[in-house]
């Protein structure tokens, strides 16, 4: 499995520089001024970055872990997290990117590997607050504002 690991991460790896070099197409711009290019190149270099961790991981684990199909309740929790995916899909213009993304978090804290209600609800707004900040606030994408108006 160490080295299934290995190529999968070098693959990643590459494709993370290619996506960053494909992205000087577009135009990367500035932190204030992003160009189309800028959210690709930083998702590749994201991506290559991830992908050099595991590659790291891979060569000093001595046991490789089951696969993730191997897990007990492992096919529960993907198409659970299928479902719930598909559903936001199709509540997110009428509830709203905000409240859509709210419960998306909070079903699947709940459902996946069950948390606190604590902490379920305080990540959710989290995550939710920073999206909209980062997507709806400085990226100026148009969200779907929903029926409560955000």
């Amino acid at each position: 499995m160490k080295k299934r690991e290995f190529w999968a991460s070098l693959f990643w790896g590459l494709l993370g520089i290619g996506i960053a070099m494909k992205s000087f197409e577009y135009g990367i711009g500035t932190l204030r001024h992003p160009e189309p290019g800028f959210l690709p190149f930083w998702g590749g270099i994201s991506i290559f970055i991830l992908s050099l961790v595991s590659v790291v991981q891979s060569l000093k684990a001595k046991l490789s872990p089951a696969p993730f199909g191997g897990q007990p309740g492992s096919l529960r929790r993907m198409s659970t997290t299928f479902v719930l995916l598909l559903a936001y899909v199709f509540v997110v213009k009428k509830l709203g990117f905000f409240l859509s993304t709210f419960l998306l978090m909070g079903f699947l804290l709940k459902t996946i590997y069950p948390q606190s209600w604590r902490r379920t609800i305080t990540f959710s707004v989290i995550v939710s607050i920073l999206s909209y900040g980062l997507f709806g606030r400085w990226l100026k994408v148009q969200l779907p504002k929903g029926w409560m108006g955000f």
